[in-house]
């Protein structure tokens, strides 16, 4: 089996990037936070427009209220979406670091 160097070098150009210059943990964490925002919100609206749909439906309708917003996300935090949620931040925030699919070298 041809074992593929192509996961240690994208694990070694993540972490050039983030010692590379003394603005680059910030850039480095700024994608982070930004991947995971747009994954978590890309899968996250959705989840909730099935699942939540009066609540979602009163945040569209009129002007947004603290004590709306707040409900939904503790609605979120304290159920099983939450943690779906967490674990897809989780992963999204490390993706960088994670191996490709086929480490023989392969085509996908």
């Amino acid at each position: 089996m041809v074992r593929s160097q192509s996961w240690p070098r994208k694990v070694k150009r993540e972490v050039d990037y983030i010692t590379g210059s003394p603005l680059g943990p910030f850039k480095w964490l700024m994608r982070a936070v930004l991947r995971t925002a747009f994954v978590v919100v890309a899968l996250g609206v959705p989840i909730l427009l099935y699942n939540e749909p009066e609540r979602m439906r009163a945040l569209a309708d009129g002007p947004v209220v603290f004590d709306e917003v707040h409900g939904l996300a503790l609605s979120v935090l304290t159920t099983e979406l939450g943690l779906l949620l967490g674990i897809v931040a989780l992963l999204a925030f490390v993706a960088p670091f994670l191996p490709d699919r086929r480490t023989d070298g392969g085509p996908y």
